[in-house]
């Protein structure tokens, strides 16, 4: 049977993406790809450390002539985001990633692709296949864990053994684009204790489905529906019509992702018309709202068998929180609309019989910022009389959109595309952030194959986007 990548055989990238594709690597279970890589690098004879975390800093030598050179860093990070269909019957623990191309994408039947960053991580071991018939500086290799989850591994590296003020980044979205800015980011969680009771009425449950979804920094200027924060404002309008006591809310995938789904239960005792009239009225002007945005969205009231409510007070501090919660975009570039500065997402929410969850992302591209959209976050907190704290945080990068390594990769794309690189000013972070501003790097690119639909079902690679980026990145290291 023929592989995947026919016609590609003679890249090295697809080989080890192959490979890649055969072992589990969600963020905080990569032992197995960590191995694996250990065993590539040990065959390969190159110095190398693995730390507790299962990051790897490997050293390659420079090619003949250029060992005076300045050392460069090359970084992919080795985690996937695991995310699947509701039919999909995927193990992520234990089953390999089945995939097809067709119309020269690489695809998948159900599950995410894990080219974010499995790309990355094929091209850093193609390098060291090929490392006899390149021409490079001296090259630090890093492979990162826990990207996808709060950017443990960068956080967790030994950066004295780093010398290098320029890096590539193997992590991006599309070939010929480069990332000059990338956001800082706040992962943060508010909780609220409940105190569940018995209450008359009849139980309702709202369910929000279907929505078109995304990244939660890339795509958070898009006008996507965010499934709790619909579920919230049906029940803040029914509240203020017939009245209704919040039971639980239920929503989301991952952190970093929009959440597209969520289901609240409330009691009311009002008659069922009135309910369901209230409800079809919010609903409507939702409906038409997220009309384009999310054409299958599915937003329907539901009886739902008996259950506990929260107190009237948590009731009331809960629905005042969910229809008034900041999400979205809060400030853009004067000039440049597209260029999203500050943002908040909230994206999951979790109800238990003690407490309510919600995890909540601030985003900054500018340092200073995300300071302040905490600090808003926590006195909001304080106003619904929940508790918020920091789960996790790391580091943007901003370089100068003509910077040296800018340049080059410019110059080696536009040979084969003349005309289209693009500089990318980009919400969303990088592992590369932390590294670039712990080691007060002055250079950083970013290079990728074109991945559609990162961190979801639907993600595709570009097979021949794939091969040239590979050809680039060893184009551009002959080069700089």
């Amino acid at each position: 049977m023929d592989k995947w990548y026919k016609g590609y055989e003679d890249h090295a990238n697809f080989r080890y993406f192959d490979d890649i594709l055969q072992i589990p690597r969600g963020s905080f279970h990569e032992e197995r790809i960590s191995d694996y890589i250990e065993e590539k690098v040990k065959a390969s004879g190159l110095d190398y450390t693995r730390n507790k975390l299962g990051d790897f800093i490997i050293k390659m030598p420079a090619s003949k002539g250029r060992e005076s050179e300045a050392p460069l860093v090359v970084q992919a990070h080795t985690d996937m985001v695991c995310m699947k269909t509701p039919e999909s019957t995927h193990d992520f623990t234990k089953d390999p990633i089945r995939v097809y191309a067709e119309d020269g994408w690489l695809r998948t039947f159900g599950t995410t692709l894990g080219a974010d960053d499995g790309a990355g991580l094929a091209m850093i071991l193609g390098l060291i296949e090929d490392r006899d018939t390149l021409s490079n500086p001296p090259l630090e290799l890093v492979l990162t864990v826990q990207e996808e989850d709060g950017m443990g591994g960068a956080k967790g590296l030994d950066f004295s053994q780093l010398s290098a003020k320029r890096m590539i980044g193997l992590d991006g979205l599309t070939l010929g684009t480069t990332a000059f800015s990338a956001s800082a980011v706040d992962s943060d969680r508010f909780r609220l204790k409940i105190t569940p009771e018995a209450l008359a009425g009849q139980a309702y449950k709202v369910s929000v489905s279907g929505l078109r979804s995304g990244h939660g920094g890339n795509n958070i200027g898009d006008g996507l529906g965010n499934a709790i924060k619909i579920a919230g404002r049906v029940a803040y309008y029914i509240d203020r019509e017939v009245g209704v006591r919040f039971a639980s809310i239920n929503g989301g995938t991952m952190v970093h992702t929009i959440p597209p789904m969520a289901e609240l239960v409330f009691k009311s005792a009002a008659a069922e018309a009135e309910v369901r009239a209230a409800f079809e009225k919010i609903a409507g002007r939702i409906r038409e709202q997220q009309r384009t945005a999310d054409p299958d969205m599915e937003l329907e009231l539901v009886k739902a068998d008996d259950c506990l409510c929260v107190s009237e007070t948590e009731s009331r501090r809960i629905i005042d929180f969910l229809f008034a919660v900041p999400c979205g975009a809060q400030k853009r570039a004067y000039g440049h609309q597209e260029r999203i500065l500050s943002s908040y997402n909230i994206s999951t929410s979790r109800t238990s019989n003690s407490e309510i969850v919600f995890d909540y992302v601030c985003r900054a591209n500018m340092p200073e910022d995300v300071k302040e959209l905490y600090d808003a976050a926590v006195l909001f907190a304080e106003k619904y009389g929940m508790e918020y704290e920091r789960v996790s945080d790391y580091d943007g990068h901003t370089v100068d959109e003509d910077s040296p390594l800018t340049l080059i990769y410019e110059k080696v794309y536009t040979a084969k595309y003349p005309g289209s690189f693009i500089r990318m000013f980009m919400h969303a972070g990088l592992d590369a952030g932390t590294i670039f501003t712990a080691k007060k790097m002055n250079d950083f690119i970013v290079m990728m194959p074109d991945v559609k639909d990162v961190h979801m079902p639907s993600e595709r690679m570009n097979l021949q986007k794939f091969a040239e980026c590979y050809d680039m990145l060893k184009e551009v290291l002959s080069l700089c």
